[in-house]
């Protein structure tokens, strides 16, 4: 991933510098296409982290169900945005005009644009932060504090239950036991009904 930013970082200086040249000429169609898949790319490069945390949530995951997945969780996200920005980028360039993209055009002028930026560069660095709090906890051990909380709590609340499901049982055969001694106590009245 680290390659491809920055070929990404090439491929758009070298574009910017032919533009400014006026050996390119794009489009308004290729400015929307080219930022919104940009976009979305700059999104999927807040989720990368650091491969011995990605191995520490391997090795916590490994025995789950999904254990690959939660473990790649990160990865996965990355890497689906990554592939969507540049299929958008990719769609919005060489398809042929269409009133729903030529609308879009229209609304997302310059102006419109450059704001949606800012807005996903700040969404981006909200993203990184919360990710670098993440392997921070990893690193100084809180998170394993905080594993070892939750599986106390969780172990807590199954000896709970388990606790009310024995009551229950306890005293659905502590009915059943009334109710056969009263059976029983009726059996050995009975003759003495009789006599």
């Amino acid at each position: 991933m680290i390659k491809s930013k920055r070929l990404m970082v090439v491929v758009f200086a070298v574009l910017t510098i032919l533009s400014i040249c006026d050996y390119v000429e794009i489009n308004e169609k290729s400015i929307f296409g080219l930022a919104i898949g940009a976009l979305i790319i700059s999104i999927s490069t807040c989720f990368e982290l650091p491969e011995d945390v990605e191995k520490m949530r391997y090795e916590q995951c490994k025995n789950t169900k999904f254990g690959k997945v939660l473990a790649n969780k990160n990865r996965v996200i990355q890497e689906v945005l990554y592939y969507v920005g540049f299929i958008v980028m990719f769609i919005i360039l060489f398809v042929k005009p269409d009133t729903v993209i030529d609308a879009a055009i229209k609304n997302f002028n310059i102006a419109t644009i450059i704001l949606l930026a800012i807005t996903i560069n700040f969404l981006s660095m909200c993203i990184a932060d919360i990710n670098t709090r993440r392997i921070r906890r990893y690193y100084t051990g809180e998170k394993a504090q905080e594993d070892k909380r939750k599986a106390k709590e969780k172990e807590a609340r199954l000896k709970e239950k388990e606790e009310k499901k024995n009551k229950k049982i306890e005293e659905r055969e502590r009915k059943q036991e009334e109710k056969r001694r009263k059976k029983i106590d009726k059996i050995n009245q009975k003759p003495l009904d009789g006599e």
